[in-house]
């Protein structure tokens, strides 16, 4: 059904978000920048960035539940 492939993909894309965060947190940290530009950015990462980006895949999160009890009300309803 067309609704389980797109929460599929939505449940897809926020794993994908995940790994792409997790990376980023990574390199940040392990990327040798110091001075007040460095403190600013990284500030900046965790307060708006990162929690942006997070947002964004908790979103995916809900909505790929939320398509999936739709499918499944779909397929009671036609006796699928």
């Amino acid at each position: 059904m067309a609704l389980d492939r797109l929460a599929a993909r939505m449940q897809r894309g926020n794993q994908e978000i995940q790994q792409v965060l997790a990376t980023l947190d990574n390199r940040l940290e392990a990327t040798w920048w110091e001075g007040d530009d460095a403190e600013a950015f990284r500030d900046q990462w965790q307060v708006s960035h990162r929690t942006r980006i997070a947002r964004a895949a908790e979103r995916l999160a809900t909505a790929q539940v939320d398509v999936r009890a739709q499918a499944t009300q779909q397929r009671r309803t036609s006796g699928n």
